[in-house]
């Protein structure tokens, strides 16, 4: 990606509120994935008319502004779809910098993403910007000290979060970004051979939680330890054994890895490793499955969505788990008279399997502190 630390060019000024990413690229141009050659196609619409000759009294077909690497637009710029394409054909047109009221998350974030400089100015700025470009006067974008100068020894601050800034100035895309951890990712794929697996992995570092609780923390832990999933299958021929289910319901808590890999994916499907998992949560009534979703501060910019979107998020999302398609009857593949199959899955629920996973979800509501 290619480095943005300053940038001087007249401005197109285009004053529409809520261009979408089918007015920057239509949907006909999309089946490319490649970034260059959809310069063309920008603004399609409004740029040609329905025989393919340019609109005059458009302004990006109009010198000098055809060659303009700034652009300023109404508030809500780039929403609608979340197309990568709409940032490849500006780019690819030249523009390296667009200035609005407020533009779509999604847009906003593949700016940075392909070396595109969104800037958000109040109204009144906008306007004067505006203005300067109707006459022709250079604006000069400075990232380093975030200025806009215009000219008049009077120039516009702008905000940009920092790990952005870093990675305009440095033209670090997501590839470039991943790159630059290559040694981390060698060593941790040296390591990987000698993994066993995700499920035993997990449960290893689990019992030297609990080994750790029960000599600290006066806890009395029992560990039995069993198959389940691919392994069992291994063993046993079976994804869980009655033996292994039976020791798992006189349990006060089952502690289960992950059960299954692309080891036994070709499987009769009453063999597959994901059967000991669905057994698990039918015989033991395991309803209600508890995910946290949780953004540390560290990790919001690896986020598609705005830091200050999803920084410090704290969700709970409860799910169902023993109702509805997973266990609902009829259900299988019938073959038909006429040589097809036909699929059949059941989805249902009864009255009180919705209310006692919705009063697990409303109790932890009033337990939560946001």
């Amino acid at each position: 990606m290619e480095k943005f630390t300053k940038l001087k060019s007249i401005a197109a000024d285009l004053q529409i509120s809520n261009i979408d990413t089918d007015m920057i690229i239509p949907k006909q141009f999309l089946k490319t994935i490649k970034r260059t050659g959809l310069g063309s196609a920008l603004f399609y619409e409004m740029r040609y008319d329905e025989k393919g000759n340019e609109i005059k009294n458009f302004i990006l077909n109009n010198a000098p502004y055809n060659k303009a690497k700034i652009l300023i637009s109404g508030k809500n710029f780039g929403c609608g779809s979340s197309r990568e394409h709409a940032p490849w054909a500006l780019l690819d047109f030249g523009i390296r910098c667009i200035i609005a009221e407020s533009f779509a998350d999604i847009f906003y974030n593949n700016c940075f993403k392909n070396g595109i400089l969104p800037i958000i100015l109040p109204e009144n700025q906008v306007k004067e910007l505006s203005e300067a470009a109707k006459k022709n006067k250079e604006i000069e974008i400075d990232l380093i000290d975030q200025k806009i100068h215009k000219g008049d020894n009077r120039p516009f601050d702008f905000e940009i979060e920092s790990f952005r800034k870093e990675c305009l100035l440095n033209g670090y895309d997501d590839i470039a970004l991943t790159l630059k951890k290559d040694s981390k990712i060698n060593s941790f794929e040296q390591r990987k051979k000698n993994l066993t697996g995700i499920g035993p992995e997990v449960m290893n570092e689990v019992k030297k939680i609990i080994v750790w609780f029960n000599k600290n923390k006066s806890a009395d832990f029992d560990i039995t330890e069993e198959l389940a999933g691919g392994i069992s299958f291994d063993k046993h021929g079976e994804p869980i054994t009655d033996k292994v289910m039976k020791i798992a319901l006189e349990s006060d808590a089952v502690l289960l890895g992950a059960v299954g890999g692309p080891k036994w994916d070709k499987l009769e499907f009453s063999k597959k490793p994901e059967r000991a998992l669905l057994r698990l949560r039918k015989d033991l009534e395991l309803f209600a499955n508890l995910r946290p979703a949780i953004c540390f501060k560290e990790l919001a910019n690896a986020s598609t969505l705005k830091p200050e979107i999803v920084s410090d998020l704290d969700i709970m999302i409860v799910r169902e788990l023993t109702g509805g398609i997973y266990f609902g009857s009829p259900r299988g593949v019938e073959k038909l008279s006429n040589g097809e199959k036909k699929g059949i899955n059941t989805h249902t629920y009864t009255t009180s399997e919705i209310q006692r996973v919705a009063r697990v979800a409303f109790e932890l509501a009033r337990k939560r502190n946001n």
